[in-house]
C-alpha cells in the first residue's frame, strides 16, 4: 500500500508513469499511427508551421530566431503573443520542420506529447495537493482525456501552455496555506515561466486569476483565524512566485506586453482594435452558450455553438466532483477549486448570466473574445475535485453501510442526480454513439459502487473503487474524437498544393530572393500565398497572422490600391490571374505558370540602394501617398545599385519631410 502521507514510494515512481503512459495510449494511441494529424487545421497550414519552417532554418544557420523578413515588413518574433522561439518543447532547433508534410507530422506528434505533459503534470499537481495515488490517476486521465482538451489539438502553442497551468495551481496551493512553501514555490515559479515560454497571452491571464483566487480564500482563512504570519508569508509566497517567473520569462513576457500598444488585433465580423483599446462587447461573447448547454458536462450534447471549448465531463466525474465537499475540512483548497470551476463553467454562458458582463470589467479577461475558453479552468477543476472526491468518499464509507445514510453523502448524490434528471429532460441532440441511457447507466452503476465500498472489505472494497474509476474514464473515452487524417488536410487541397507548385517555379527566378512579390488571386487568399512563400525564401507583403504591427498593416499589408508603392518598395514580381488594371499598369507581363500569369516591373528597387537626389517633400501621410500614386517620387528618384544605404529591406521606407508637421 502506497503510504499517502508521502509524495510517492519508489513503487509509484514505477507504477504511476506505466499506469498513465498506458491509459494514455487505450486513449490516443489509434491516432498515432502515422496516418492521423491535428496539425491539418488551417491555423497549422498557413501560419504555425511555416512560422516553424522559418524559426527552424534560422536556428539551422546559427542565428537569432527573433524576425521574419519574408512577409509584411519584417515581423517580430520576440513580441509574438502567440509563442515563444525560446520555448524548449516546440523543438525549433531540431530539424523537425522541414518541408509542409514534415511539419504536420511532428507537430501532430508535439501536440499529442503536450497532452501527455498535461495528464502527467496533472497526477503531480495532484499528488502535490495529497491526493491518492488512485484518486490522482482519475483526475489527471479525465483533465487529459477530456472533449475540451480534444477542442485545443488545432493549436498546439494553446495546448503547450495549459500542459503546465495544473502544477502553476498545485504551487500556488502549497503556498498560501503555508506549508510546503518551499517546495510549491519552486514548482509554481517553474511551471508559471515555462506556460509564458509557451505562450504569453491568455493561459497566463488564466494561470494569474487561478493564483489571485487560491491567495483570496487562503487569506480569509487566515483573517478568519487571526493567523497574521499565515496571511503575511502567503502574500511574500505569491508575490515571490510572480516575480521569479516574470524574471525568467521576461525576454518574452515583456516584449509581448509592449508590443501590444502597437499592435491590431482583428476580431472576425467586428471592428479591429488597436492597441489596448477595449473590444467592443459583443466581440467578447462569440460562441456565448445558452444556459441549457450546461447540461453538456454531464451529457454528451451538441450544444449548437461554433465557439472553442466543451464542457463534457460524464455524470461519474460531477457525482466524484461534489463529493470532495466531504472532504472541505481536510482540504481548504477544495472550496477554492469549487468556486474556480464553478466560475469557469458559468463563464462560459456569456452574457445570458451575467457573467461576461462581469468579466468585461476585469483586466486581461475582457481581452478573451470566447466565452468558452474559460471551460478550461472548469474541466482541470472538475478533474482536481474528481481526485479529492474519490479519496474522500473512500474516507467517508470507512465505517460501513452506515454511513450511506450520513446526511453529507446523500446531499452529495442527490444533488448529482437532481443535476443528472435536469440534464436528460433538456432538448440538445447527443453527439457520437453514447446515448443517453448509457449516461444514466454510468451514473446508476457509480452510485451502486459507493455501496459495494461502504459495505465491503479487502479486495472486494478495491473492486468498488476500481468500478467507479473505469465508469469515469468510459464516459470519457466514448465522446467522439474526431482526428483528421493527414490526406484530408489543408495541405492537400488542391489550390494549395498548386500554389505550392508555382511558387517553387518563381524561387528558381535568378533575381527571386533579391526582390519581393505581389499576389493578387480571387480564388486563394493571398494571405496564403505569402505564408506559402515563406517555404522557398521569397518575400511579399501579407501574412496570416493576428494580431500585426499597426503600422505595417496601415503602411504595407493592403496598399493595392497605390500605383508606384509596390516596386517602390522592391516588388518586381507580380502574380495574378484575372488582373486588375491598377496591379498591371506598372508591370508587363513575362510568362505563365500553372494558369498564373507573371508580370515583371523593371524600375521596381532593389533591395539595397543609396538614394542620390530628394525625390520630394510631403506635410502628412495622405499627402505622401498621393504623391505615390501619381507618380511624382519615382519618375524623379534616382538610385544607383552599387550604393551601400540599405532602403530598409523593402519596408515601409519613405523620404523624410524637408518640414515635418
Amino acid at each position: 500500500m502506497i503510504d499517502r502521507t508521502r509524495m510517492a514510494s519508489r513503487w509509484e515512481w514505477l507504477i504511476a508513469p506505466l499506469g498513465l503512459a498506458a491509459a494514455f495510449w487505450l486513449a490516443f494511441g489509434q491516432f498515432l499511427d502515422g496516418r492521423h494529424s491535428v496539425a491539418t487545421f488551417q491555423d497549422n497550414t498557413h501560419l504555425l508551421l511555416p512560422f516553424f519552417h522559418f524559426l527552424s532554418e534560422t536556428i539551422a544557420r546559427g542565428e537569432s530566431p527573433y524576425w521574419i523578413n519574408l512577409v509584411v515588413g519584417g515581423l517580430p518574433y520576440y513580441s509574438s503573443p502567440h509563442f515563444s522561439p525560446l520555448y524548449p518543447f516546440y523543438f525549433l532547433g531540431w530539424g523537425l520542420f522541414g518541408s509542409p508534410v514534415e511539419g504536420i507530422r511532428h507537430l501532430h506528434a508535439i501536440t499529442f506529447l503536450h497532452i501527455f505533459l498535461l495528464q502527467v503534470n496533472t497526477y503531480v499537481a495532484a499528488r502535490l495537493l495529497r491526493v491518492g495515488p488512485v484518486g490522482a490517476f482519475l483526475g489527471a486521465s479525465i483533465v487529459a482525456f477530456s472533449a475540451n482538451t480534444l477542442a485545443y489539438t488545432p493549436w498546439v502553442n494553446v495546448e503547450a501552455p495549459y500542459a503546465w497551468l495544473p502544477l502553476v495551481v498545485a504551487g500556488a496551493a502549497l503556498v498560501v496555506e503555508p506549508r510546503r512553501m518551499v517546495l510549491g514555490g519552486i514548482v509554481a515559479t517553474g511551471a508559471l515561466a515555462m506556460l509564458m515560454l509557451a505562450q504569453p497571452a491568455q493561459p497566463l491571464t488564466h494561470a494569474l486569476y487561478c493564483m489571485a483566487t487560491l491567495w483570496v480564500f487562503a487569506g480569509m482563512r487566515h483573517l478568519r483565524n487571526a493567523d497574521w504570519l499565515s496571511l503575511r508569508r502567503a502574500t511574500i509566497g505569491v508575490t515571490a512566485i510572480g516575480v521569479a517567473s516574470l524574471a525568467i520569462a521576461s525576454p518574452v513576457v515583456i516584449p509581448a506586453v509592449l508590443g501590444v500598444g502597437e499592435s491590431i488585433r482583428f476580431i472576425g465580423d467586428f471592428p479591429p482594435v488597436v492597441g489596448w483599446d477595449a473590444l467592443p462587447f459583443r466581440g467578447v461573447l462569440v460562441g456565448e452558450m445558452p444556459p441549457k448547454a450546461l447540461a453538456a458536462a454531464f451529457f454528451p450534447y451538441a450544444t449548437g455553438v461554433h465557439g472553442v471549448g466543451d464542457p463534457y465531463v460524464g455524470p461519474v466525474v460531477v457525482l466524484l466532483a461534489a463529493a470532495a465537499l466531504l472532504g472541505a475540512k481536510r482540504s481548504p483548497v477544495v472550496l477554492a477549486f469549487t468556486f474556480l470551476g464553478a466560475y469557469g463553467l458559468l463563464s462560459a454562458t456569456g452574457s445570458h448570466l451575467g457573467f461576461s458582463q462581469l468579466n468585461y470589467q476585469l483586466p486581461f479577461l475582457s481581452q478573451v473574445r470566447e466565452p468558452g475558453r474559460h471551460l478550461v479552468i472548469f474541466v482541470l477543476m472538475t478533474g482536481l475535485l474528481a481526485g479529492f472526491g474519490f479519496d474522500a468518499i473512500r474516507i467517508a464509507l470507512a465505517p460501513g453501510r452506515r454511513a450511506l445514510i450520513r446526511p453529507s453523502v446523500l446531499a452529495a448524490v442527490a444533488a448529482t442526480g437532481l443535476i443528472v434528471a435536469a440534464s436528460v429532460l433538456t432538448d440538445l441532440p447527443l453527439r457520437g454513439p453514447a446515448g443517453r441511457p448509457l449516461m444514466i447507466a454510468l451514473a446508476v452503476g457509480a452510485v451502486l459502487s459507493l455501496g459495494l465500498i461502504a459495505s465491503s472489505r479487502g479486495w472486494v472494497r478495491h473492486a468498488g473503487g476500481a468500478a467507479i474509476v473505469s465508469l469515469a474514464l468510459i464516459a470519457a473515452l466514448t465522446y467522439p474524437r474526431p482526428i483528421p487524417r493527414i490526406a484530408d488536410g489543408d495541405y492537400f487541397a488542391r489550390k494549395n498544393l498548386v500554389s505550392h507548385k508555382v511558387l517553387a517555379e518563381l524561387a528558381a527566378l535568378p533575381d527571386a530572393r533579391q526582390h519581393r512579390f505581389v499576389f493578387e488571386d480571387p480564388g486563394f487568399s493571398t494571405q496564403f500565398w505569402s505564408m506559402n512563400g515563406v517555404y522557398y525564401g521569397i518575400r511579399s507583403f501579407q501574412a496570416y497572422a493576428n494580431p500585426l504591427p499597426y503600422r505595417q498593416f496601415d503602411q504595407v499589408f493592403q496598399r493595392f490600391n497605390l500605383r508606384h508603392y509596390y516596386p517602390m518598395l522592391g516588388a518586381k514580381y507580380l502574380l495574378c490571374v484575372r488582373c486588375q488594371q491598377r496591379m498591371v499598369a506598372d508591370y508587363r507581363e513575362t510568362t505563365t505558370i500553372e494558369g498564373y500569369r507573371l508580370f515583371v516591373a523593371d524600375s521596381a528597387m532593389p533591395r539595397y540602394a543609396s538614394v542620390s537626389r530628394l525625390a520630394g517633400t510631403y506635410r502628412n501621410e495622405s499627402e505622401f501617398f498621393g504623391l505615390i500614386n501619381q507618380g511624382s517620387t519615382t519618375r524623379r528618384a534616382r538610385w544607383s545599385t552599387s550604393g551601400t544605404r540599405p532602403a530598409c529591406g523593402h519596408g515601409w521606407a519613405r523620404p523624410r519631410p524637408r518640414n515635418p508637421r
